[in-house]
């Protein structure tokens, strides 16, 4: 987060730690998925060079980066408190809805995963049909090239932020021709040139992870229950929502 005008000395080093440490996180998280898409990309034997990149896609979840990349955007709630707090010079409304946009891709569409309880009594075949269309469509999103895509867009995208935010607070009082001067003044172009096009290839990404989610049908709504229907209406909403950001650029 970008600094603010009075703070004490441990709100300046908890930030400037919590920067350093979220620009490295995602750095590993860049830089893993794209070790991994090399691997794999090589490993395939299609002959198709876009066939080959999306089969290696598919796998960057299991790799081990589902749950890391997770973990990081679940820190990220500590930059509501730090806008929140006036720490940053930001506000607390516009992260909170970027934080939990992408939990929410993350939990409910990626890491969701069925509860089931034994049945007291023998379940029927179509609830037993609605259990394993559940496990497969999570799988799908979970496997889907789409995530990898989100994966490295969403990391490029916090590889040029934390380090801005982070070379802000250590350029405090520093003249604009040092080292670090120049240094930031280079984040800071990457920071606000690069968001326009990695944010529609975010969102991209995104929507089709969600796609991968498989909508009901409107004969399948007909017979679905009442939470497959709750299920349904949330993500179409949220396939709704994602491109409204579309506006920023009018």
């Amino acid at each position: 987060m970008a600094n603010t005008g009075v703070r004490n000395k441990a709100i300046e080093r908890y930030l400037l730690t919590y920067n350093v440490l979220s620009s490295l996180g995602w750095g590993y998280a860049l830089g893993g998925t794209l070790t991994h898409l090399y691997r794999e990309y090589h490993k395939s034997s299609e002959p198709s060079p876009l066939t080959r990149l999306r089969q290696a896609g598919r796998s960057v979840y299991a790799s081990g980066m589902g749950k890391f990349v997770l973990a990081l955007e679940g820190m990220a709630i500590q930059e509501i408190i730090q806008a929140r707090k006036g720490w940053v010079l930001t506000s607390a409304s516009t992260v909170a809805s970027q934080v939990f946009a992408r939990l929410f891709v993350l939990i409910y569409i990626v890491e969701r995963s069925v509860a089931v309880s034994p049945p007291a009594r023998p379940v029927t075949g179509l609830t037993i049909t609605r259990i394993s269309t559940d496990i497969t469509n999570v799988r799908q999103a979970q496997n889907s090239s789409g995530y990898a895509l989100l994966v490295c867009v969403w990391a490029l995208a916090e590889c040029t932020r934390y380090p801005y935010y982070a070379l802000l607070d250590l350029s405090q009082n520093k003249r604009p021709s040092t080292a670090i001067g120049r240094l930031t003044a280079l984040f800071q172009y990457l920071r606000y040139t690069t968001f326009i096009f990695l944010y529609p290839l975010g969102v991209g990404g995104a929507e089709f992870t969600l796609f991968r989610k498989k909508l009901l049908s409107l004969d399948q709504l007909k017979a679905a229950s009442t939470l497959e229907k709750l299920d349904t209406g949330i993500v179409f909403l949220a396939l709704l929502a994602w491109p409204k950001g579309a506006l920023i650029y009018v």
